[in-house]
């Protein structure tokens, strides 16, 4: 009896992880992603998600991008090089037993990102997360947003109106909040 390993691609733990976002519908995202249409507009794109793939070696770095993406937005290469940088963290980079960003981490981020973030959007400052996670965060426009993609393929967010002093934390049912911070932080 010869067991097998079956390899999951990043784009299937984003539907997952999607799917475990927005219960109602998770049955609806086994197939396809949530995809970003408009100003308040999110539809589940079930033919063609957006898949990244990124591999680092001695010579460079190598991004392919499949699903509906025409182009890369404006932020995607600045994103992407920090993205990089921090691919090369050994473990224990901060001397506190952190751990270090893996590829299927990196390309969840960017799916996750390419999938939600409009492309007038500036670029995010890219941090590592002790625990081996991607935060992106933007503080512009009297807003602090933050998204954290976890290794474990959990995403969650954080909006901050600095005007109102209103905090809302991602409801993983909800992007609502998330996509209106995103919209507001667009450059005019």
């Amino acid at each position: 009896m010869s067991s097998s390993v079956i390899e999951r691609h990043p784009t299937q733990l984003l539907s997952e992880a999607l799917g475990a976002m927005f219960p109602v519908v998770g049955a609806s995202t086994a197939g396809g992603v949530l995809s970003r249409m408009g100003p308040m507009e999110w539809e589940i794109a079930q033919n063609r998600p957006v898949r990244v793939t990124i591999s680092v070696d001695a010579t460079g770095v190598v991004v392919a991008l499949d699903g509906p993406v025409d182009s890369p937005p404006a932020w995607f290469f600045p994103t992407l090089q920090a993205i990089v940088g921090l691919l090369r963290l050994e473990p224990n980079w901060n001397s506190y037993g952190s751990s270090p960003i893996s590829l299927s981490t990196a390309e969840l981020a960017l799916a996750f990102l390419l999938e939600t973030v409009a492309g007038s959007v500036p670029p995010p400052a890219v941090v590592p997360t002790t625990e081996g996670g991607l935060q992106f965060e933007w503080h512009r426009n009297g807003l602090d947003v933050e998204i954290e993609v976890l290794p474990s393929g959990d995403i969650q967010f954080l909006v901050a109106d600095l005007r109102s002093n209103v905090q809302v934390e991602g409801d993983p049912r909800n992007l609502l909040p998330l996509q209106s911070a995103i919209d507001e932080l667009a450059d005019s």
